[in-house]
Order: C-alpha cells, then structure tokens, then sequence
C-alpha cells in the first residue's frame, strides 16, 4: 500500500466518525423529550426571581456585625441606667415615688427568682398601699414610668376601705437586679 493510500483511507475513518457525530448531534437536537427554548426561558425566568428574592432576604444581614456590637453595647447601657445593682436601690426608688405621690415608705416583701440569664435576678416585691384612688393611681403610673424596671403583675383590693374614704391595695411588682459575681 503506498502512503497515499493509507491517508485516504485514514481521511475516510475521520470523515466517517465526524458523520456520525453528526447526525448523533442532529438526532439529539431533534429529539421531541429534549426541553424547548420557551420551558428553558421560563425556568430561566424563575431562577432569576428566586435569585433577586434570595438576595433581597440576605439583605437584612448586611452589616450584621456592626449590628451585634450596637445591640451588645444598646443592652450594656440599659442594664446600666434601668437594672438596680443593689436591694436597697429598689427599695429608695420605690420609697422615692411613693413619697413624690403622698404616701409614707410602703411595707415591701421581696422574693427573688433566677432568670435563667447569666448575671440577671428577677425580684418580686409585694406593696401594700392605702390611700386615695386617684393618689395610688398616680404611684402605680409613676412606678411603671421610673428609670428602673418596674413591671406590675397584679393589683388586689384587700376588701378593707382605709381611712378618709381610701383604698387598701396590694400590689405585686416585678423588677430585676444585677448579680454581683
């Protein structure tokens, strides 16, 4: 065989090879189970969507450490201006409000309870107030405005009408102080 030959017939195995790529191409374009151009814009056209939706939801966590640290130092500052550090830091600021609205330091029974937070003590206190409705109206106003937390849970009529016309209540008030460690 001279080498001519053997070219040729290399030439036609090639030819032949691509031919058959070919028509498999042809045959995979063709091919009716094969997706059309309108399902893959559509589906096109849903992953977009998804991806903006996607990106306007991470949105929030931008800057997410900038956040964390205000927040830590937001929470420092209310612990510091609005949680007593010491038991007789509640009993002044209850004694101080209930004198601003007429009435004698009230008896006080406090309770304490854990939180469940590191450094954080819920204290219960029971006042027992008598006087005029409208001045224990204005001491319980002033109690849940005061730079202290003060949450008041329950307010029970003794049943009992004080002196001058009065009332005899008992209040129950939640507050909170910072454990000393």
């Amino acid at each position: 065989m001279n080498p001519l030959a053997s070219k040729r017939q290399l030439f036609l195995i090639i030819l032949g090879m691509l031919a058959a790529v070919n028509i498999a191409l042809g045959v995979y374009l063709l091919w009716p189970g094969r997706p059309k151009q309108a399902e893959l814009g559509r589906e096109e056209s849903e992953l977009r969507k998804k991806y903006n939706r996607m990106v306007r939801e991470s949105s929030a966590y931008n800057g997410m450490d900038q956040k964390l640290i205000k927040t830590r130092e937001d929470v420092k500052k209310f612990y510091s201006q609005h949680v007593a550090s010491r038991w007789s830091e509640v009993s002044e600021e209850i004694n101080k409000v209930a004198k601003e609205n007429g009435f004698a330091p009230p008896p006080i029974r406090y309770r304490p309870e854990e939180t469940g937070l590191p450094n954080l003590q819920r204290v219960k206190a029971d006042i027992t107030l008598a006087g005029e409705y409208h001045k224990i109206a204005k001491f319980i106003n002033a109690l849940e405005r005061d730079r202290l937390v003060f949450d008041i849970t329950q307010i029970t009529l003794n049943g009992e009408q004080a002196a001058g016309g009065g009332v005899d209540l008992q209040i129950k008030v939640e507050t909170f102080l910072k454990e000393t460690t």
